[in-house]
């Protein structure tokens, strides 16, 4: 066990050599004539290239393809690097310079991917503290480094990246490795997309604003300290759910506490404060970054494992994307410092504007829940009632013949066992499958099944894609579909197969309407409430028709926009109908109106 740890230790001396030679340019502290405008420029665009050299020549393998010879590699190419910067600048030799940069970003970008790739081997939560532990290290290994003279920063530097180097070469990353990166990119892509992005928009903010309110003659010992004492709150912040709550952040959870923090800075950039220096603005604006960006690589564990993909050609796509929208902050920011007025209303000017497109993004990606809405065609009636009389009074008996054995047919619709083997689902997904017909929410169908709450939900996008879906309502009114049309026998898996689905635009949308509850009165007759079960709920407690669809669609485990959606009303009428249906029945939950409708 401990060589265990002193092993995963090395990843906290990778960061250490990050925070140093990467993320700011103390370790050349002491090299006469540092060019700091080249340097960074080249080692984040090598990042960047090498990351999606991986992305795209590994895409295709089922395996994780850098190893502890990869480490070797890195090591000679650190080296070689940390020889030629320093040597460069001394003689004034630029070429060669750039190249020890090159190789620098390509060792620090190799190790950085050995690293990540060992996560899935942890838990969600032990993946989220290992990763926070480590920046917790780095950072008080950091503070310990800045008490030393500056001659040896580069020293402590190299030795830190080597030790980081022997760590990897002993990481035995064994895990079931089925499929490849390719081939899963459909179904990864919505769980992780959203994730990348937002770390993308908080590194484009972080570039701009560090590049829009840097001092070329700050003290950069000062200024690595109040980096540190930054990281460090954010730390704590971090910790604290996960330590005291046994809960570490999520990505929503993560995205709505890194953006006032972010926000911080855009307060500083105008210099309200003549006693802060306005390079700390750069800093604040990272602070959303660095949150993101470890909560993504523990989402990115979590659904490479439950994929069974290997991660190092997720991470290094997500890293080249992450990357790019810094480069091109960075640039913005430049440009902007040239041509803005050096006084406080141009900063405030900036400052308001970038805070502005940070709310827009924080509305867009996590704010309310984006659900497709397809273009139903207009229902055509069941065969039935071409053939119905006109008048009213002998059309009554038809009527409720049909009302009456509508709920029958949805309760001897084909097994979900037979409709999932026609459509190739694995055991897993079947049984995943099945919970969500249930109406069961993903938090308890993971607890249920052992499973992250990131597995389950790759897990339903494999099972949504397959059926042709979007939402948990569409799958259940595709379940109903064969029996409502009455276009297949019971329990056929023939007329489910996807190569007979003819008639799903016409059934779909009548498949829907049925599951909503537009076609049942509230005076339905007894067979049609002892067989459904919410119908029962609605005529038991009195229920309008409003809350009794509003209690159908919470028993399928919708969300408020996907109800609202459906019953096409605001959100908030859809909360005054669910508050409406909790005080009638006696219920504080919708994993409670799940139960009672089961059990029902």
């Amino acid at each position: 066990m401990a060589t265990r740890a002193a092993c995963y230790a090395g990843y906290a001396f990778l960061l250490l050599a990050n925070i140093l030679s990467y993320h700011a340019t103390t370790a050349f502290a002491s090299v006469p004539s540092f060019d700091d405008g080249t340097y960074m420029p080249v080692l984040g665009a090598t990042h960047a290239a090498a990351f999606a050299a991986v992305a795209l020549r590994y895409r295709n393998v089922a395996h994780e393809p850098l190893g502890s010879k990869a480490a070797g590699f890195a090591a000679v190419a650190l080296c070689i690097g940390f020889a030629l910067v320093p040597g460069s600048c001394s003689a004034g030799v630029q070429p060669g310079f750039v190249a020890g940069t090159v190789l620098i970003g390509v060792g620090q970008a190799v190790l950085s991917l050995l690293w990540l790739s060992a996560l899935p081997m942890f838990s969600y939560r032990t993946s989220y503290l290992f990763l926070l532990g480590s920046h917790a290290a780095a950072t008080a290994l950091c503070a310990i480094v800045l008490q030393y003279p500056q001659e040896w920063y580069i020293p402590i530097t190299l030795a830190s990246l080597l030790a980081a180097c022997a760590c990897a070469t002993r990481l035995r990353v064994a895990r079931p490795i089925e499929r490849t990166f390719s081939s899963q990119i459909a179904d990864v892509a919505p769980l992780v997309g959203k994730g990348v992005l937002a770390v993308g928009l908080f590194a484009l903010l972080s570039g701009f604003v560090t590049s829009l309110s840097g001092q070329p003659d700050i003290d950069p010992d000062l200024m690595q300290y109040l980096v540190l004492g930054i990281s460090a709150c954010v730390l704590v912040i971090m910790s604290v759910p996960a330590l005291l709550f046994r809960q570490p952040f999520k990505l929503e959870g993560s995205y709505r506490v890194a953006l006032p923090l972010s926000a911080l800075g855009l307060l500083v950039l105008p210099g309200l404060t003549e006693a802060v220096p306005p390079a700390i603005a750069g800093t604040l604006a990272t602070t959303g970054y660095m949150m993101c960006g470890i909560v993504l690589a523990c989402t990115i564990a979590e659904v490479g494992k439950a994929a069974r993909i290997p991660v190092m050609p997720l991470y290094a796509a997500s890293d080249t994307v992450s990357l790019l929208c810094l480069l091109a902050g960075t640039e913005a920011g430049a440009l902007t410092r040239v041509y803005l007025p050096g006084t406080n209303a141009g900063f405030a000017l900036i400052g308001l504007g970038t805070l502005y497109l940070v709310m827009l993004g924080a509305s867009w990606l996590l704010g309310r829940e984006r659900i497709p809405r397809r273009s139903d065609p207009q229902p055509s009636p069941p065969p039935e009632q071409d053939a119905r009389p006109s008048g009213g009074a002998a059309s009554e008996p038809a009527d409720a013949t049909r009302l009456a054995s509508a709920p029958i047919q949805i309760v001897a619709a084909p097994e979900p066992d037979l409709v999932a083997a026609a459509y190739g689902l694995s055991d897993l997904e079947t049984t995943v499958f099945k919970q969500l017909l249930e109406g069961r929410t993903i938090a308890r169908i993971a607890q249920d099944l052992y499973l992250s709450p990131s597995a389950v939900k790759y897990h339903t996008q494999k099972i949504y894609r397959a059926f042709d879906v979007h939402t948990r309502a569409e799958l259940a009114a595709f379940m109903r579909q064969p029996r409502l049309a009455d276009v297949a026998p019971a329990h056929s898996t023939d007329a489910l197969s996807p190569e007979n689905r003819a008639f799903a635009p016409e059934t779909e949308a009548f498949g829907r309407q049925c599951a909503v509850g537009d076609d049942q009165p509230a005076s339905a007759p007894l067979a049609v409430t002892r067989a459904n079960p919410c119908e029962r709920l609605a005529l038991q407690h009195g229920l309008t028709d409003r809350e009794r669809q509003t209690l159908e669609l919470l028993a399928l485990g919708e969300t408020v926009a996907a109800i609202a959606r459906a019953l096409d009303v605001s959100e908030n009428t859809v909360k005054t109908y669910t508050k409406r249906v909790y005080r009638k029945l006696d219920v504080h939950s919708k994993q409670d109106i799940i139960d009672l409708c089961r059990e029902g």
